[in-house]
């Protein structure tokens, strides 16, 4: 084998024969483009190629189920309802019904495949409740979203209960009960500090 030449024998079928023939092209049916049959298509897939990416795919997918899972109104239809609503503001309670009824179309609670006995705390579930987000929201903008110790604006806020959030619950979506601090400040609250467990500080306090 040493030494032996190499040399083209009579027979043999190159590595690269058909690769490089003149490319065959077709029209695509949705942008009207031409595009060349790749080398990775037989030549029965090639017979059945209509598009010439998957955008076009994607576009062409869309029309034909078009009226079918979307319901009664055509292209031409919807794109008007979009063009109308733009610019339109969403009130609060309509948000809120909106969101309630998707809740109540997806599977909550102990119908959920994830669901695990009800695992979630008490306080986790009203802290990032509707109504807590929105106490949140009333309390940063009565005090203009300022802090009530040190006057900073803007910045991390905290809205914080004046009457602990644990020992008063009836207090905790009442809006003359919260006050906004920034961080530092936030964290020379007692209560902050959880000083309002010990006995002493409930008595000198709340009492």
């Amino acid at each position: 084998m040493c030494g032996e030449k190499t040399q083209f024998k009579k027979g043999h079928i190159p590595w690269k024969k058909g690769r490089f023939k003149e490319k065959k092209y077709k029209d695509c049916e949705v942008c009207f483009s031409p595009f060349a049959k790749s080398i990775r298509l037989s030549l029965e897939q090639w017979k059945n190629a209509k598009y010439c990416n998957r955008v076009c795919l994607g576009i062409a997918f869309s029309k034909s189920r078009m009226g079918v899972s979307r319901g009664k109104h055509s292209f031409e239809a919807r794109k008007r309802m979009s063009l109308s609503s733009i610019g339109k503001v969403i009130s609060p309670a309509t948000r809120r019904k909106i969101s309630m009824t998707l809740i109540s179309k997806n599977s909550k609670g102990e119908k959920n495949p994830n669901w695990k006995g009800g695992i979630t705390p008490e306080n986790h579930k009203i802290r990032t409740s509707p109504e807590y987000v929105s106490w949140r929201k009333k309390v940063f903008a009565r005090d203009c979203y300022s802090c009530q110790a040190c006057a900073r604006v803007g910045g991390k806020l905290h809205a914080d209960h004046e009457l602990p959030f644990a020992l008063y619950p009836d207090l905790r979506f009442e809006v003359l009960n919260g006050r906004t601090l920034c961080a530092p400040c936030h964290r020379k609250i007692p209560t902050n500090n959880k000083a309002w467990k010990l006995p002493e500080f409930i008595t000198a306090q709340y009492v």
